[in-house]
């Protein structure tokens, strides 16, 4: 359980059907769903002074996470996780809001994916060209060896490593 590690940071997930249930996720840790009052709780008993909330390429629990933490001296951190585009590769990235101009920018970004959908509507994703004008005032999470750049180093060094003559 959740209780037994303590849950020092939190990057709280929802899909498109709302944050009734969210996944608490640490670093090494088990993931489990939690209610979203559940997890005010924690936070307030680890004494966390932020959360971190990112929706899958919308930010439909901003609003109700911002709600909750505001009422419990908690800081909302608002972010989503975006599927970007850089050549042929498509990856998340998760981008949290730092300040009012990264939240102005994450809007446009959210706003470009159902605004400028891909012409055979496969998948939402923001191309990198739009997305390198849009950084101020956010922070940048890579998604590990699944996100865009994970997946791009992952494809340099296999031609490296063809490159290199045994």
């Amino acid at each position: 359980a959740v209780e037994e590690y303590g849950i020092g940071t939190a990057l709280v997930t929802c899909s498109a059907l709302g944050p009734v249930e969210m996944a608490a996720i640490r670093e090494g840790l088990p993931v489990r769903a939690l209610k979203i009052d559940e997890l005010k709780k924690l936070a307030l008993k680890d004494r966390m002074p932020a959360l971190a909330l990112t929706d899958t390429n919308n930010l439909f629990g901003a609003l109700e996470i911002s709600m909750l933490c505001a009422s419990s001296g908690i800081q909302p951190i608002i972010g989503c996780e975006l599927n970007i585009k850089i050549n042929n590769i498509t990856g998340p990235l998760v981008l949290l809001v730092a300040s009012k101009e990264g939240y102005k920018n994450l809007l446009d970004l959210v706003s470009f994916l159902y605004l400028n959908p891909t012409p055979n509507h496969d998948s939402l994703c923001v191309p990198f060209d739009y997305l390198k004008d849009r950084t101020k005032g956010l922070i940048a999470l890579t998604g590990g060896v699944e996100g865009v750049w994970g997946q791009l180093l992952s494809i340099s060094l296999q031609n490296d490593a063809k490159d290199q003559k045994v």
